[in-house]
């Protein structure tokens, strides 16, 4: 899928294709914006429709909203809309690593870190290989604790 990401893709149908691929492997962030990216090229398009209604699930939302945040971190009325959205996410018993990861990421640019790693544990939990959840927990570690030299 690496190889597929970084090519411009005109076609709707491919790009619904590209989503459901994505979905199946388990990343509906990826796969909801390939049928935005779809939806823009055939706005009437169906079954893009269809999946944009299953994929827009609320990590996606809070994705979406972390992504803009990331892009314009001086930007207060994205942070509360970050902050409204978290504070309203439930986390639901048995989420997977990926949902857990999605919100220790935004509870970290909200500036809770105990929450934020706390989140990343237990996603590491779900899924030790998860690299975002390894990427945020290392991102605290640097920041605490000064490289030493002896």
């Amino acid at each position: 899928m690496k190889n597929l990401e970084n090519r411009a893709v005109k076609d709707s149908k491919t790009l619904v294709q590209f989503g459901k691929a994505q979905a199946i492997l388990g990343d509906t962030v990826k796969a909801e914006k390939y049928i935005d990216n779809a939806l823009r090229i055939s706005p009437d398009l169906t079954e893009a429709k269809t999946l944009q209604a299953q994929y827009n699930t609320p990590q996606v939302q809070i994705e979406k909203i972390i992504t803009e945040v990331e892009k314009n971190p001086a930007n207060p009325a994205i942070k509360k809309e970050l902050e409204n959205r978290v504070t309203n996410f439930v986390l639901p018993p048995g989420s997977n690593a990926s949902v857990r990861t999605t919100a220790a990421k935004a509870h970290a640019l909200l500036g809770d870190t105990s929450r934020a790693l706390s989140l990343a544990d237990s996603a590491l939990h779900k899924d030790v290989k998860n690299t975002e959840a390894v990427d945020l927990k290392n991102g605290y570690s640097k920041k605490r604790i000064p490289n030493r030299r002896y």
